[in-house]
């Protein structure tokens, strides 16, 4: 699925998906990888409103997990750069002894103000 980007009003909100844009990631076999992570902040105040990520397609090899974690901003045109926020990691771990491609699809969600917007990220993992 392609990744979607939203505007939204007044650009009150800023999102942070990293590793989304590098959807192919690596992992070892039977061992937990953090492939990604969700959360949003509100430009203005800096403050955390990250809203929990659901699995919309499971790994057919391996499972995933979502754990609230402490992120800094890393956007560097954000006057949060820096600053701690609360958000989701996304762990992924593969069936023992598997090795090949598996593939998950995320579903994370940011109110708009009227809403929650639903945004999918699929990760393609090469287990080794």
């Amino acid at each position: 699925m392609a990744v979607t980007r939203l505007g939204l009003a007044a650009g009150l909100l800023l999102a942070m998906m990293v590793d989304a844009s590098a959807a192919n990631v690596k992992a070892k076999s039977g061992v937990e990888r953090m492939i990604g992570r969700n959360g949003s902040i509100n430009s203005r105040t800096c403050q955390a409103m990250s809203l929990q990520p659901a699995i919309a397609q499971a790994a057919r090899h391996g499972s995933v997990e979502f754990r609230l974690n402490t992120f800094k901003v890393t956007n560097r045109s954000s006057h949060c750069l820096g600053q701690e926020y609360r958000g989701f990691g996304i762990y992924y771990r593969s069936q023992p002894g598997f090795r090949g491609t598996d593939q998950v699809v995320i579903s994370t969600f940011l109110n708009n103000g009227r809403t929650d917007v639903r945004t999918d990220y699929t990760y393609v993992i090469t287990v080794q």
